[in-house]
């Protein structure tokens, strides 16, 4: 179904004006659905696939190495496929390049599929009980902290990833710079996911995702420095942000089977699953947050819509969203993450 909607989602009948808008919202939430559908186990996998913490942190970056090199290949390729596959017919060119991403999402799927094993099973004799697994989901520490860092960290890449593009576009004065931008941030992250299991293991992966989110938010926040012709000095201190910023990403998922392993030592019940799509929905929800966010921060700023020019306080808010305001929400993870108290030792103990 993921791949059939794909296709249809970037299809476009014929059905008139509010007919069109209709269908594309319809597909593009039957999308979303599906996609969640296979998201979240997938997620969970890692989780259950061995009980050891730094095999956990390889399989999460191995995961997310293929899933910034997967993001990189569409960001690069789509625009050329489109164009060439449709002759120039926009739409189905677009229809045609999801027909091939939605073939290559389905094969992958099927190797991820017959290839993977679960090895940590729940308790034997454990009854679904999804009162009894909320009220143990809503009192277990490590999983409240973890899942309000990964709301915190959602709203900060929205509020930045919405100011991107009117960075470039109002204080840089070159919008066509916004895709190699995101491109070598990709690649800044793919470059930094390595170091996650060498780091976690000589220093745990708490002090590794604090380590992070301090230096990273710091990176962030010097993005106010540079001027609009400093296009160096940008891209160095997104670059070092983006590497600083790498390390946690895997160690969040990691670290959320930990909550799943705590939950099953302290209470006798194991719902990794629910752990993480509670999780994940409080992700989405910063996701929403954060994007809400940049709208009324780029209003009461004095933003313009459509205005070629803005005003001073409209580009010193814009520069300001890019840069100290994600920088200080990331920064405020570490304030969380030490109260989590999923050390090296307990985890063994756990194991």
């Amino acid at each position: 179904p993921y791949a059939v909607l794909a296709v249809m989602a970037f299809s476009t009948p014929d059905l008139g004006p509010t007919g069109e808008v209709v269908y594309a919202a319809v597909t593009y939430m039957l999308l979303m659905t599906a996609y969640t559908a296979i998201n979240l186990p997938y997620s969970s996998l890692g989780a259950v696939m061995t009980a050891d913490g730094y095999e956990r942190t390889s399989l999460n970056t191995y995961r997310f190495i293929c899933a910034f090199a997967g993001q990189l290949l569409v960001s690069g390729l789509a625009l050329t496929m489109a164009k060439r596959l449709g002759g120039g017919d926009d739409a189905r060119g677009y229809q045609l390049t999801l027909m091939v991403f939605g073939l290559i999402s389905f094969v992958l799927f099927m190797i991820t599929f017959a290839s993977t094993k679960e090895r940590v099973q729940p308790p034997p004799g454990q009854r679904a009980s999804l009162g009894k697994d909320l009220k143990i989901l809503f009192t277990n520490k490590p999983w409240i902290i973890l899942s309000s860092v990964g709301l915190i960290s959602f709203v900060m890449f929205a509020l930045q990833n919405a100011s991107v593009a009117y960075y470039f576009k109002y204080f840089v004065g070159n919008e066509e710079s916004v895709q190699l931008f995101n491109v070598i941030g990709s690649i800044a992250l793919i470059a930094g996911l390595p170091l996650s299991k060498p780091l976690a293991k000589q220093f745990g992966k708490r002090n590794v995702f604090i380590g992070s989110s301090l230096l990273s938010g710091l990176f962030f926040i010097l993005l106010i420095l540079p001027d609009a012709g400093d296009i160096g000095m940008i891209y160095a201190f997104s670059i070092l942000a983006k590497i600083s910023y790498a390390p946690a990403v895997p160690l969040l998922w990691t670290m959320l089977a930990d909550t799943a392993d705590y939950s099953e030592w302290t209470t006798g019940r194991r719902a990794t699953g629910l752990f993480f799509s509670a999780s994940t929905f409080a992700q989405k929800g910063g996701w929403g947050i954060g994007g809400a966010l940049a709208g009324w921060l780029l209003a009461s700023f004095g933003y313009v819509e459509q205005s070629a020019v803005q005003s001073g306080q409209a580009i010193t808010g814009i520069r300001l969203m890019i840069s100290v305001f994600p920088g200080l929400l990331y920064m405020s993870c570490a304030a969380f993450l030490a109260f989590y108290r999923l050390d090296a030792p307990t985890c063994r103990r756990m194991e």
